[in-house]
């Protein structure tokens, strides 16, 4: 299964949240298919055990894949605060460089290209 990642440049941790996604399920997966292997040998007690095993096992992956979907959303959510409050410095810096520009006629560009505004 191929999982298109792509580079998002207001949200750069997207591709993480997919790959960690990935390898959590992929974990799971693996196991049952290696398992699935000797389940043709099992008595019923233990396929019953085995089965009780895989479930437990699948439990852990949807909690670990519903942790890391939460933390993904946290992560975005203090990337797009932290994108907000990088545009109110570069506004304030070019209010700032404006400012300097009335005093100083000829300096906006300057300004503005060493302060990053």
């Amino acid at each position: 299964m191929m999982i298109p990642l792509s580079l998002d440049r207001r949200n750069p941790l997207k591709p993480l949240a997919g790959v960690l996604l990935c390898v959590a399920l992929g974990a799971g997966s693996a196991a049952f298919a290696q398992g699935s292997t000797n389940s043709q040998e099992m008595s019923l007690e233990e396929l019953e055990a085995y089965i009780a095993e895989q479930k437990a096992a699948l439990e852990t992956v949807i909690e670990n894949r519903d942790l890391t979907r939460e933390k993904v959303e946290a992560i975005e959510d203090a990337v797009a605060e932290a994108d907000v409050r990088q545009s109110e410095v570069r506004a304030e810096i070019a209010a700032l460089c404006e400012e300097r520009e009335s005093a100083e006629p000829g300096s906006l560009e300057t300004c503005l290209a060493e302060n990053g505004g």
